[in-house]
């Protein structure tokens, strides 16, 4: 039996189809600005609840003094937390990618959920957009519980994304309301909603910057702006706009009328910074409800506070690899010493098999006693011919995996659907996954 170990890039050589077109995002704007979005929101609520993180369970207090938030933003303060987590022997890059993968996550909303108006709280979408923040908690919830960090991670980036919307396409702020809405994230009604029949918004000439700033008819009832991707915009009579861009003076037409306070330069605009500010208070208290709804463990390895790895064996496990099944018997025996004598032992194992009708199921433990014991079981199911699922496999194994994780692959050919591999190739770079493949040559020899 002849075993070749690859590197990934191996597993992606030789392919004749489309390319993907996927290129990474990295940071989309710089922290050092004057004007608040979704990503500098985020990333500012997520250094401090880092550092209340770190003062709590590791005594760290001088980070406190240093952090300054105004109008949702904080600057770029990774580079003092990464000093921090190293004076901890915790690696800092764990934290970054939690960091981004929270705050990708949230960006990306706009491109997953833009067509449905309660995602983001527009035509005073109100009880849907309640329902929708809640469900999405609840999957948070789920996820943290079977240890499916990344998966929590991308489902609270939408979370958040909905619920930074409703103070910036609302009238919370208008409403004087400087604080969070209590009632946003308990999945309860959100008070005085106006009506379909109540008008809330006058008509106002584009050019008429003071007409704009005070169009709302209503100052006790909660409303928000009709959005729409083409002009013109279709709303009922009387209700506001949401509005685009505007710039005074000159403008004279619809895209200047409405509420919205997601930029300087927003109808609302003027009030940019105090949405942002509240949306910033909202995205650190959903932050710390999400840390007291479980453990200071669990909530850690969330935000990628602590060292934590996975040990990965995805396993082709069709019939004609018996012999395979027992090299890995062999190899896992050799790894028993090295896991074990390890300062930081991988936090879980992962044992992702599959063959030509199916992968998984997916199995993970935390013992490396039931790893082995997953394996061994492997002899015991009824195997099947072919690799159709390669890449599916691969793909489950690094959605659930920690970030710089040792992924074997075991195998005796290459996918016959190549074309399956752009999510896998973007799933090992964002996961940073030390990914070995194993070609084992299962042919008889004289």
């Amino acid at each position: 039996m002849l075993i070749a170990v690859i590197d990934i890039g191996m597993l992606f050589s030789n392919v004749t189809c489309f390319k993907t077109g996927v290129k990474f995002f990295g940071q989309p704007t710089s922290l050092d600005i004057t004007e608040s979005n979704h990503y500098v929101i985020t990333t500012c609520a997520l250094y401090r609840i880092a550092i209340t993180y770190l003062q709590h369970v590791h005594d760290h207090n001088d980070l406190d003094a240093k952090f300054q938030a105004a109008g949702g933003n904080c600057g770029d303060f990774h580079m003092i937390i990464a000093r921090e987590l190293e004076e901890l022997d915790i690696n800092p890059i764990f934290f970054r990618l939690a960091r981004e993968e929270i705050a990708l996550a949230n960006i990306m909303t706009d491109l997953i959920y833009d067509p449905v108006s309660y995602t983001h709280f527009d035509n005073e979408e109100f009880e849907n957009g309640v329902k929708f923040v809640t469900m999405l908690s609840q999957a948070v919830q789920s996820s943290m519980a079977r240890l499916e960090w990344t998966q929590a991670r991308m489902v609270f980036g939408f979370m958040l994304h909905s619920m930074q919307d409703f103070y910036s396409h609302s009238n919370w702020i208008e409403l004087g309301m400087r604080e969070p809405n209590k009632d946003l994230t308990a999945g309860r009604r959100l008070g005085s909603v106006a009506d379909e029949n109540t008008k809330t918004c006058k008509t106002c000439l584009g050019s008429d910057e003071d007409c704009v700033r005070n169009n709302l008819r209503v100052d006790n009832y909660l409303t928000s702006g009709y959005f729409a991707h083409f002009y013109p915009v279709k709303k009922p009579p009387g209700k506001c706009h949401h509005g685009y861009l505007c710039y005074f003076p000159g403008d004279n037409n619809e895209y200047c009328e409405g509420i919205s306070k997601d930029r300087l330069h927003a109808p609302h605009g003027h009030l940019h910074q105090e949405a942002a500010s509240v949306a910033y208070n909202a995205t650190v208290k959903v932050l710390n409800e999400l840390w007291t709804s479980t453990s200071t463990n669990a909530f850690g390895r969330f935000l990628g506070l602590t060292n934590a790895s996975s040990l990965v064996f995805v396993i082709d496990v069709s019939n004609r690899l018996q012999s395979l099944v027992d090299m890995i018997e062999v190899v896992t025996s050799k790894l028993v010493d090295s896991v074990t004598d390890l300062p930081n032992n991988p936090t879980n194992y992962i044992v992702s098999p599959f063959n030509g009708s199916h992968w998984g199921p997916l199995h993970v433990v935390t013992k490396f006693s039931d790893f082995l014991d997953v394996i061994e079981a492997l002899n015991e199911d009824e195997l099947q011919q072919s690799s159709d699922h390669y890449y599916d496999a691969l793909n489950e194994a690094l959605k659930v995996c920690e970030s710089q994780s040792l992924v074997f692959f075991f195998t005796d050919a290459p996918s016959n659907k190549p074309c399956s591999q752009g999510p896998t190739r973007a799933l090992a770079r964002l996961k940073q996954a030390n990914i070995d493949v194993l070609f084992v040559n299962t042919s008889k020899s004289d």
